[in-house]
């Protein structure tokens, strides 16, 4: 959303930006799957943490099945951050050349598919863990759905270039995430995790290899894309070291 006041100024300056949302475009994708690629590893830490403090609250307020259920939600739930992302910043494209109505239909028919598609398929009396892991999947088709509308609308507004290299960049992620995850569960399979500390340090650690192997992937998978990330990140960390 930060890219929305530079490309609705410049727009309004009769500035071609173009390249500027091509740019934004890839970043989000890449940002958003290493984000993927991370939360999968890390998942069943999480869950073993939130199942660990519900224990020693010792209430009974949370259902331990649904705890338990916890890492399967967070993996299906979290491919869909690429198409949140999307999401996000394509509908705020389509708002800078006039065309907010596509933007909302598109956005509509993702959120409607995340809601009705669980209300579709599940019945009463599901288990926990069933009844979860499809609204994960319910999310993440919606959003995927609707990232993959705006990206036809915006290329069809904008034009071909708004996504010259995206291909690349997507391509490059599918393998990165499957690298990050396989590089998460080397850290956490087999771990008993039956302590808070060991849930917290299992779990930062293997997102933390989770993020290296990413980056790494798609600095080979597409070096040009990553290196303007991580020139950008650099440049604004050190912008705002100077404030």
């Amino acid at each position: 959303t930060s890219a929305f006041p530079a490309l609705a100024a410049r727009t309004g300056a009769g500035e071609d930006v173009t390249p500027t949302l091509g740019r934004s475009l890839r970043a989000v994708l890449v940002l958003t799957g290493l984000s993927v690629g991370v939360l999968i590893a890390a998942a069943p830490a999480i869950g073993a943490f939130f199942s660990l403090l519900d224990a020693r609250r010792g209430d009974g307020a949370t259902s331990t099945a649904a705890l338990a259920a916890l890492p399967g939600t967070l993996t299906a739930y979290a491919p869909g951050l690429v198409g949140f992302g999307l999401t996000a910043l394509l509908t705020r494209a389509l708002y800078v050349r006039g065309k907010p109505t596509d933007a909302a239909l598109a956005a509509a028919i993702g959120w409607s598919i995340a809601a009705l598609l669980p209300l579709a398929v599940l019945g009463g009396g599901q288990e926990p863990a069933v009844a979860l892991r499809w609204l994960g999947l319910s999310s993440t088709l919606g959003m995927t759905v609707s990232g993959l509308a705006l990206v036809m609308l915006v290329r069809r507004t904008w034009g071909p270039a708004v996504t010259q290299g995206a291909g690349r960049t997507a391509g490059a992620l599918v393998v990165s995430i499957a690298l990050a995850v396989a590089a998460g569960d080397v850290v956490t399979r087999g771990r008993p995790m039956d302590d808070l500390l060991e849930a917290v340090l299992v779990g930062a650690g293997a997102g933390l290899l989770a993020l290296m192997v990413g980056v790494v992937a798609l600095s080979i998978g597409d070096r040009a894309m990553m290196s303007e990330v991580l020139t950008r990140g650099r440049a604004r960390r050190h912008g705002r070291g100077q404030e």
